[in-house]
């Protein structure tokens, strides 16, 4: 947890007016500031949730300084959209390892050999990573991972269901290899944004012709304002998308879309992905390597999960799919999210897709971890 530069304890040594003073003046310092001025019966029961909501709104250096190229890289939208999808590979990183005859900790042979597996093409990774995500009734479900799907269908959602339930018009020009739960996630996510860019687009129209009226004149030099929202609209200055969850894939999966090859930030830099509560994880996208440092963070995955918790947290939409509690605990640390919100929902299979079981399946251990695609999008199947 982040903590303020300085203890409720030690401030109480030092005294209410020592702590007082070494807190910022800034709104969001308010419940720290407040500490010292308690009774001592009022500031043991509230303590607690004080110092977590200075701790959320408030990262220390390290973290701010891990997330300044990211944060800067977000700062180019107008309107970023958060995308986030739990598919259980954060418990897998751990739970696929084993213990090697010289004591360290390596990747068990599901895990190594997705790790060592020629590189999928674009189309083959997607579609292997959709099939696993069907629901386990589905009809075209042949084995493998599934999940069960809290909607009325009881069936993995569709680019249809996403135009449908994010917002009325035309279904986005995703050209996605198949038509499944990501192609439901990234369509709404898309649907989010073009209609800001345009409602965007229509306000600069509007000032342009404000300006011409004004001016008494039309000399074409207003302010812009075409079909794609004006110098504001494209790739830069409209809408972005930040991509999180547990996927190593899915920013490249992002990136390989037209719509979104100039519009995706996403954190990889910053560490792997891994359980926030384990010390061990092995990185099937860096080639199996595992780390043990018997500390909250190998290798950085603690850090990225907080990174991701504050970006998150300064969207304007939010897409997320499959059961996590991840959201619920970004938005407890946001003041600002969401303008737009669309969960959907489905539980992991407790035989299929079990978090708190090593995962054997091959293929979807590389389709949801390899993080640079071969090929072209073929055609626009979704």
């Amino acid at each position: 947890m982040w903590r303020p530069a300085v203890s409720p304890k030690a401030g109480a040594a030092a005294g209410a007016p020592a702590l007082a003073s070494s807190l910022s003046t800034a709104p969001w310092a308010e419940p720290v500031r407040a500490m010292p001025r308690q009774s001592a019966s009022r500031r043991t029961s509230r303590q607690l949730p004080l110092c977590a909501n200075y701790a959320m709104l408030r990262p220390r250096r390290r973290l701010q300084a891990a997330m300044l190229p990211a944060l800067g890289e977000l700062s180019r939208f107008e309107f970023p959209v958060g995308l986030h999808l739990r598919t259980g590979y954060a418990d897998w990183s751990y739970l696929n390892t084993r213990r090697h005859r010289s004591g360290a900790t390596v990747a068990d042979a599901s895990a190594s050999a997705a790790a060592v597996a020629p590189r999928m093409s674009l189309p083959a990774q997607w579609r292997t990573f959709e099939s696993a995500l069907l629901d386990c009734t589905d009809p075209a479900w042949r084995g493998g991972p599934c999940f069960n799907w809290r909607n009325r269908q009881h069936r993995s959602p569709t680019l249809a269901d996403a135009t449908r339930d994010c917002g009325d018009g035309e279904p986005p020009a995703l050209r996605a290899p198949s038509n499944g739960t990501l192609a439901a996630a990234f369509g709404c996510a898309a649907v989010y944004g073009e209609r800001f860019a345009e409602r965007l687009g229509a306000a600069d129209r509007r000032a342009a012709r404000s300006s011409n009226s004004g001016s008494g004149s039309n000399s074409g030099g207003g302010t812009g304002g075409g079909s794609g929202g004006g110098s504001r609209g494209g790739s830069d200055g409209s809408w972005g998308l930040l991509v999180l969850g547990d996927s190593p894939a899915l920013p490249s999966l992002a990136r390989a879309l037209p719509l979104f090859a100039r519009r995706v930030v996403d954190t990889a830099a910053i560490g792997p992905i891994g359980h926030t509560s384990r010390t061990v994880l092995c990185d099937a996208s860096g080639g199996g390597r595992c780390a043990e440092e018997g500390a909250a963070d190998p290798s950085g995955a603690w850090t990225r999960a907080m990174v991701d918790f504050y970006l998150g947290g300064l969207t304007s939409a939010f897409v997320s799919a499959l059961f996590s509690s991840w959201q619920g605990a970004m938005l407890s640390r946001s003041l600002l999210c969401c303008k737009r919100r669309m969960h959907f929902g489905a539980m992991y299979s407790q035989a299929n897709s079990h978090r708190d079981k090593p995962m054997p399946n091959v293929t979807f251990l590389q389709a949801v971890t390899q993080t640079a695609v071969r090929g072209e999008v073929e055609g626009g199947g979704a």
